[in-house]
């Protein structure tokens, strides 16, 4: 795996402050196996239950309840963290040519790094890349990256984002 280093000037970003990506109540299911359904009852009580379900190919039913169990850990609260919807490139300033690069180059579930300087201080988010538009005119070339949280980070080789030893999980 080649990782790839961007730092560019974005010409947008738009933020989820909604409850949108909340979880509170998850059922895992493995093919042939018992469903397994973790609820955050504190989370209900407030936000009031936000369900997914899903079926996946596992060994057993208790790797169906840990993914269960990862997903409400995740996902119960909405949090303090502002998560990045998605940013836009403006590559056709001639200015900084990594935006080119960049706006060229990232794909779908390319885990990403965004980091953006506020008044009261830098917000980080690390969130991966779930859709890619662009809009290209003679005079102009933004595209538009339209992003979400990954439920878990794991431990990706080689990667600068997803791979740091004593920070993310080994996970399949």
């Amino acid at each position: 795996m080649v990782v790839r280093r961007y730092r560019v000037t974005i010409s947008g970003s738009y933020f989820d402050l909604s409850d949108f990506g909340l979880i509170n109540k998850a059922t895992v299911t493995r093919t042939g196996g018992a469903a397994q359904t973790v609820n955050a009852t504190d989370s209900q009580d407030i936000y009031f239950t936000h369900a997914v379900n899903r079926s996946i190919i596992a060994e057993t039913d208790t790797q169906a309840l840990d993914q269960a169990l990862m997903i409400i850990a995740s996902r119960q609260e909405v949090g303090s963290d502002l998560r990045m919807e998605g940013l836009t490139i403006d590559a056709s300033d001639g200015t900084d040519s990594a935006r080119v690069t960049a706006a060229l180059d990232l794909d779908v579930f390319s885990p990403i790094t965004v980091i953006q300087n506020l008044e009261g201080g830098a917000v980080t988010s690390d969130t991966v890349i779930t859709g890619v538009s662009y809009d290209i005119t003679p005079n102009s070339f933004f595209t538009t990256f339209t992003t979400a949280q990954p439920f878990a980070s794991g431990f990706v080789l080689d990667s600068s984002v997803d791979g740091l030893l004593n920070e993310d999980s080994l996970a399949y």
